[in-house]
């Protein structure tokens, strides 16, 4: 090495893609995990180790995430009664009642299959395919998740 740009740049580099990276979808590679050709054993160990991890991760951030809102429109109520701020209720209601008829009219599409492009769906059909492919990995996972929660 001479230090010399253009000696570093005729090396050769080789290109490793990995499950997340370029075109492929992390949640689509983990979806398409088949553990079916394991013991059932190992099926429950699995499903029940990652539920329990997803269940104790959704306690912990779910507690976190209502005492930051729930703090928040304290301190908002608490300001509005002092006098600090003035809300403008009708407007508040006006913009609710304008955002719950957009999520009732996409609801209303998904429940009538009548958007197929939506996310949701899609990872829907895919979770419970891969359900009923890996039956006792589901249920490890149920019974993991649950505990994870109570835990």
């Amino acid at each position: 090495m001479s230090g010399d740009p253009e000696e570093e740049s005729d090396e050769a580099y080789e290109v490793i893609e990995t499950p997340g990276t370029a075109n492929h979808d992390l949640f689509s590679d983990i979806i398409s995990m088949d553990l079916s050709n394991r013991t059932p054993l190992q099926q429950i160990g699995i499903g029940g180790v990652s539920g329990w991890c997803l269940g104790y991760l959704c306690k912990r951030v779910g507690k976190l995430t209502l005492s930051a809102i729930g703090g928040g429109l304290l301190i908002i109520q608490i300001a509005n009664r002092t006098g600090y701020i003035k809300i403008n209720w009708s407007k508040v209601e006006r913009d609710v009642n304008e955002v719950s008829k957009g999520v009732e009219k996409e609801v209303y599409k998904i429940a009538k299959g009548k958007n197929d492009d939506n996310k949701v769906v899609e990872w829907t059909k895919r979770g419970i395919s891969y359900a009923q492919r890996n039956m006792a990995a589901a249920g490890g996972f149920a019974a993991g998740f649950l505990l994870g929660v109570a835990l």
